[in-house]
């Protein structure tokens, strides 16, 4: 699906198997005043996926993701750019302070997902029709982090809240992250 906010534009593809999202902040005020900063942040990660959408070769990417796709590929050998989706993610307390026009901004940046401690049922939603992962973390997860997200197609699919998450270092390293779903939810932007 193609989403734009300005002058930014995004091709996102349906949400693969395997996602790796990068914390780009944990200051809920950056993207809601759709700072300069926070759009730099994303550009590299955008960048990486919309190329990966036809990359058929193993993961590659630049200079930032080659430790983190070398600590992927030990844990999934032979791991494909086209099985795993790269973007960006802010994560953040302030879940219930979302706004259309933010929702709008954050996935035109290239932002796959959203974490926060909570999610009210309006707020999943605006993410949800965004085709944005209301991922609900205990703590906020610290700018610049490495998340991967594995088997999460067939989560959703299922209707699992719990997934199967890792913060990517050396190691992946299991965390505990949900997804915010009652199973009423229309996941088509995602899925699609």
């Amino acid at each position: 699906m193609d989403y734009s906010y300005k002058n930014l534009n995004y091709h996102k593809r349906g949400i693969t198997e395997n996602v790796l999202i990068k914390i780009v902040g944990n200051d809920y005020q950056m993207a809601a005043e759709k700072s300069e900063e926070y759009i730099s942040r994303t550009i590299s990660l955008k960048t990486a996926e919309e190329v990966s959408q036809t990359d058929s070769c193993p993961i590659v990417g630049r200079e930032e993701l080659r430790p983190v796709l070398a600590a992927l590929q030990e844990h999934i050998p032979g791991l494909r750019a086209r099985q795993t989706q790269i973007g960006t993610a802010l994560s953040t307390t302030e879940s219930d302070q979302i706004t259309e026009e933010d929702a709008d901004f954050l996935i035109a940046c290239g932002s796959i997902a959203y974490a926060a401690a909570s999610c009210t049922k309006e707020t999943r939603n605006l993410l949800l029709s965004r085709g944005i992962l209301p991922l609900i973390a205990k703590e906020p997860l610290a700018e610049g982090t490495f998340l991967f997200l594995e088997g999460i197609r067939t989560s959703l699919k299922n209707g699992d809240n719990e997934l199967k998450a890792y913060l990517v270092r050396e190691k992946l390293e299991p965390i505990s992250v949900s997804i915010c779903l009652d199973g009423d939810e229309d996941l088509s932007a995602v899925l699609s």
